[in-house]
């Protein structure tokens, strides 16, 4: 009778052994099968063919990124239209406005002021440079160009602006006499007084003084 005791007891506990050890192994494959590898957030996921794939901020190729601010000089106005020329032009002692020099690289905007006497007013006149060559590549890349600049305010103000046969494309506005230009990624902005009390007089001489900067800015880019 003892001796059928044990035997029981051994088959148990061989049964037991065997239920534990199949347990065992069927929680490794399903934790094996319900963790695959998976890629950190924002990385490339590889293709089939083992390479990288593209991602969505991929970067277009150099044949095709514009021109960068290192291609082209970069001027302040009175680099183009020097206080003396505008005195000889305008017929008026101007000289430059101290501290006036404003630059914005965002906009890749250089601006300065002139001063002279009008009769007994004091005037600050403004010549503005939007430039390519000031501008972040960013903005080049994203079509944020002189030119574009341009061709906003052009057409913007279709109804208020006169055609000036200047540079590659140029207009005055009919109620101020300022002069808006393009040339070979540069917007220019001229805009001085002849007369303090009739505006129409401004356009002439803002012209003179957009032939003289154009003549130097071409001198520069040669």
């Amino acid at each position: 009778m003892k001796r059928a005791l044990s035997l029981i007891t051994v088959a148990l506990l061989v049964v037991a052994l065997l239920a534990f050890a199949a347990a065992c192994g069927s929680e490794e494959a399903t934790t094996s099968s319900a963790s695959p590898a998976t890629s950190a957030p924002g990385s490339p996921t590889t293709s089939a063919g083992g390479g990288e794939s593209a991602t969505s901020e991929s970067t277009p190729p150099d044949s095709e990124a514009p021109a960068g601010p290192a291609d082209s000089p970069v001027f302040a106005p009175q680099d183009l239209l020097s206080a003396a020329e505008a005195s000889e032009i305008t017929g008026f002692a101007v000289s430059m406005d101290e501290g006036a020099l404003f630059e914005d690289p965002e906009s890749g905007t250089i601006s300065e002021r002139y001063a002279y006497d009008l009769n007994g007013t004091g005037i600050h006149a403004l010549v503005e440079i939007h430039q390519d060559s000031f501008k972040p590549a960013e903005a080049i890349q994203a079509g944020e160009t002189a030119q574009s600049a341009f061709e906003f305010e052009q057409e913007l103000s279709k109804d208020e602006i006169t055609p000036v046969n200047l540079g590659e494309d140029a207009f005055s506005f009919t109620n101020t006499g300022q002069l808006h230009m393009y040339y070979q990624g540069y917007y220019i902005v001229v805009a001085f007084d002849a007369d303090e009390y009739d505006s129409s007089l401004n356009a002439p001489l803002n012209v003179k003084l957009g032939e003289k900067i154009l003549a130097n800015l071409q001198a520069a880019l040669q």
